[in-house]
């Protein structure tokens, strides 16, 4: 069954409505919807990625951004959330959102062109690792860095940062603690992953 998502020329014009596969293979611009999981440890603040399923066709086995996904033709950037509670488990009013913008991210592999404007959101996470009910097909498990780790990361100041979290084992919740760098992540864009990192940051008030 073919996923039709809007398209759109560089500048953000709409060009009409194509398949999500098209869409990839012609690198055509299309929406997203990203909501990043921060929470305050102690008044650490720590951002949450999700550990892709193995058996995903794109990008498997990576960390990815918490929770994200392709926006459909028929709808509205609120209709995103939908992604958080499919792939997470976690039930968010899109009210709850906090808006970061839209960013552009491009992402160029063989025979892969993923050129997006996503719409991106952070919300603060009040819960445990125990409130991530995931789907298997699509997240195998949840980590988390502090914030500033992840900023350096990001802006190349360090090659890897602790991160910690839970991956699912024989249908358990296994928690494991080890160490992350890019090579680790689904590879977005280091101006996206900067514009992130720096909206957040402006968005909270952490220096």
């Amino acid at each position: 069954m073919k996923e039709w998502i809007k398209t759109f020329d560089a500048d953000g014009s709409y060009i009409g409505n194509r398949s999500r596969d098209e869409a990839h293979q012609r690198g055509l611009w299309h929406e997203t919807f990203h909501c990043w999981f921060l929470s305050f440890d102690h008044g650490v603040p720590y951002i949450y990625f999700q550990l892709r399923s193995e058996t995903k066709a794109d990008f498997p086995g990576l960390l990815d951004i918490t929770a994200a996904g392709h926006l459909f033709a028929e709808e509205k950037v609120e209709d995103g959330v939908r992604e958080i509670e499919e792939e997470l488990g976690v039930s968010v009013p899109f009210s709850d959102l906090k808006p970061c913008g839209v960013v552009k991210n491009e992402i160029i592999e063989k025979d892969f062109i993923d050129r997006e404007f996503s719409h991106t959101f952070v919300y603060e996470h009040p819960h445990t690792f125990d409130s991530f009910h995931v789907d298997e097909a699509e997240v195998i498990g949840i980590f988390r860095a502090t914030y500033d780790s992840f900023s350096s990361v990001c802006r190349g100041k360090s090659d890897s940062m602790p991160i910690e979290g839970f991956q699912l084992d024989d249908g358990g919740k296994k928690f494991v603690q080890k160490e992350a760098g890019l090579q680790d992540f689904v590879p977005h864009q280091h101006t996206y992953l900067e514009e992130v990192v720096d909206r957040i940051a402006q968005i909270f008030v952490i220096r």
